[in-house]
């Protein structure tokens, strides 16, 4: 009975998680007329899937237009179809800045974390006290001291400030995770290769850190997908439309006056992409059962 009910709550979340992806898969290849008066007035797929607004997306920015079909082109028109020339522009800024995110958390999150796992020295409870405690400040309550120093640095309208920004805010949940998961591992070998005369520099680079390769894997996916998602310092940090990142966009385009419901339907397909091809790439790598030891450490 109790297996039967877990299926059932599983089952139920996961509809409850994937519907509004697959609607928005759906929507995307509806007409726009369809999509904004529906069954039974206008059953969905009267006229066909349509590609037009994926085509549209792709060659505006070279001169593409949407066709003319009264299904198609709603009588609105003008704001969303000229932003949305620049959307595989802001689809590589918003790329670039997760990557280079969660390059920069594997990074700086592994050295903290190995000192905080491994070293005994003053203040290192103090300082790691305070790392976990800032990340507990509300965004909102931040925001506008990260914008006046990024404006006193000179990087607003930069993606280099969100970079900047969204590191200093996933920081702390990687180095807390990562600290978690080294004191999961023994210290046996690392002694070991210290008595062997190895630094301990080259200790943590040769020993350490490969064996803790899936959670540093885990931590840059999870900051990955924290940055790719940033909404309130992207618009605050970010209002040149040429170097927006994607929730500043779709969000954009979601409150224009003038818009294709479709189209932005379209845009949040493709914004699934890169996130999509991150977790493929580094799922391969990560062992389950390693994190959740971790967790429980």
């Amino acid at each position: 009975m109790r297996k039967s009910l877990f299926y059932i709550l599983t089952v139920i979340l996961v509809i409850f998680q994937l519907f509004p992806i697959v609607m928005t898969a759906i929507g995307s290849f509806m007409p726009e007329t369809e999509v904004r008066t529906g069954p039974p007035a206008n059953p969905w797929f009267a006229h066909g899937p349509t590609l037009a607004y994926y085509n549209f997306i792709f060659t505006s920015a070279f001169g593409g237009t949407i066709p003319d079909d009264p299904y198609i082109r709603w009588s609105l028109r003008g704001l969303t179809t000229t932003n949305v020339g620049y959307f595989l522009q802001i689809l590589g800024n918003s790329a670039i800045v997760a990557t280079s995110v969660a390059l920069l958390n594997v990074l700086l999150g592994s050295l903290a974390a190995y000192s905080f796992a491994r070293l005994r020295y003053r203040g290192s409870v103090a300082s790691f006290t305070f790392i976990l405690v800032s990340r507990l400040l509300p965004p909102i309550a931040v925001a506008l001291p990260y914008y006046i120093l990024m404006q006193s640095f000179g990087l607003l309208n930069n993606l280099s400030s969100i970079i900047v920004v969204h590191t200093v805010i996933t920081l702390p949940f990687t180095i807390w995770y990562l600290v978690l998961y080294l004191r999961s591992i023994p210290v046996d070998i690392e002694e070991g290769a210290l008595v062997d005369g190895a630094s301990l520099l080259k200790t943590m680079r040769r020993i350490s850190l490969p064996i803790a390769s899936t959670g540093l894997l885990a931590a840059g996916l999870f900051s990955f997908v924290l940055s790719y998602n940033e909404f309130l310092f992207a618009q605050f940090l970010l209002g040149n439309i040429n170097i927006m990142t994607l929730p500043a966009f779709l969000g954009g385009l979601s409150t224009s006056m003038d818009l294709y419901w479709a189209m932005i339907y379209a845009c949040c397909t493709l914004t699934t992409i890169p996130a999509i091809i991150a977790l493929a790439v580094v799922w391969r790598f990560i062992n389950i059962s390693r994190l959740a030891g971790a967790l429980k450490a």
